[in-house]
């Protein structure tokens, strides 16, 4: 992946580390990147409410990170399933859990989940980004389609309605290269 963060503001000199104080959220806090332009081409096509009046921002950087990062990969719909199965936890106002679950509701068990297994919409939850960093991620990076690209597999409710492609983010910055990527100017005029 040819880690690409785009911002409005540029980046400070050192990166710094963000805690996912939240024990449930639709996605984690840190530093974003997408698979080269993938972000700025989404944002200019806007093909979703939530991007709408979204500008690109003006500053582009590659990012390099620690051969011994540890990110959570999602890169097939096994490792969904699993990190769903470790980190799924029922949305703030299910106060019960997961009702419809047989044993411990506090962690959704897509085995049980009938609706995932008819490859129809897996049921809500939110992912706890805080267990996750708890558990020695230093961030999570989505290598698979998703939303309307996913293909024929099911639609899984935190993936596909809240990341909009493949991309990552990392928590644990201190550490990532950050390079200004140099905006393309196209061809200068012809010497005399």
């Amino acid at each position: 992946m040819d880690r690409t963060h785009n911002a409005a503001r540029p980046l400070p000199p050192t990166l710094r580390n963000v805690s996912q104080h939240l024990a449930w959220s639709r996605k984690p806090a840190g530093l974003w990147w997408s698979d080269g332009a993938a972000w700025r081409e989404l944002v200019e096509r806007a093909p979703t409410i939530a991007l709408m009046g979204r500008d690109v921002g003006e500053f582009d950087y590659r990012l390099a990170l620690p051969e011994d990062m540890r990110l959570l990969v999602i890169d097939d719909f096994e490792a969904v399933l699993g990190a769903s199965r470790e980190f799924g936890r029922p949305m703030p106002h299910a106060a019960k859990g997961f009702f419809w679950q047989k044993g411990d509701t506090t962690r959704y068990d897509p085995d049980q989940d009938r609706d995932l297994h008819g490859k129809g919409r897996g049921r809500a939850f939110l992912m706890d980004w805080a267990a996750v960093a708890r558990a020695g991620y230093d961030g999570v990076e989505i290598r698979m389609p998703v939303g309307q690209e996913r293909g024929d597999r099911p639609f899984m409710e935190w993936l596909d309605r809240d990341w909009d492609l493949m991309s990552g983010c990392a928590w644990n910055c201190e550490r990532i290269v950050a390079e200004l990527v140099e905006p393309d100017v196209g061809p200068g005029p012809s010497p005399c």
